[in-house]
């Protein structure tokens, strides 16, 4: 078993420290790792390789090279309600462009499993979010 986890940012470089400590062998992937960063969250020595998950033809290449069986998705658009607010397209781009992506070379590929990991963080900055005192998904229009 081999598990890419793409988006090396709070959760993924926690996800990898997780899976390192089980044992597993994990590669890490980022459109911009931030080396001195994710060294802090990772104490265990792991491959990472700066790699953009909007480039299907890249992720694709990568995944059947390095022979992937799982994917950890963690690439997203941190604040993704105020920065969809702000840059609609950027955060399409992102979270579901990248997803596509995955779950396409999942299908191609037959993956064995892929996850996907975020966080109620992402909905704290939600203008106007917050109005109902604790962050929920009641608060999150639909």
């Amino acid at each position: 078993m081999k598990i890419l986890i793409l988006g090396l940012g709070f959760i993924g470089t926690h996800a990898a420290n997780l899976l390192l400590n089980e044992g597993f062998t994990v590669i890490g992937a980022d459109a911009n790792p931030q080396y001195n960063i994710i060294s802090k969250f990772v104490k265990s020595p792991f491959k990472i390789t700066k790699l953009d998950a909007l480039n299907f033809e890249k992720l694709y290449d990568f995944i059947k090279d390095e022979k992937i069986t799982h994917v950890v998705l963690t690439a997203c658009n941190p604040l993704l309600n105020a920065c969809a607010q702000d840059k609609p397209l950027d955060a399409i781009k992102i979270n579901i462009l990248t997803t596509a992506n995955v779950l396409e070379i999942a299908r191609i590929l037959n993956l064995k499993r892929i996850g996907c990991l975020s966080t109620a963080l992402l909905d704290f900055n939600l203008k106007g979010g917050t109005e109902f005192g604790m962050l929920s998904e009641d608060n999150i229009p639909r």
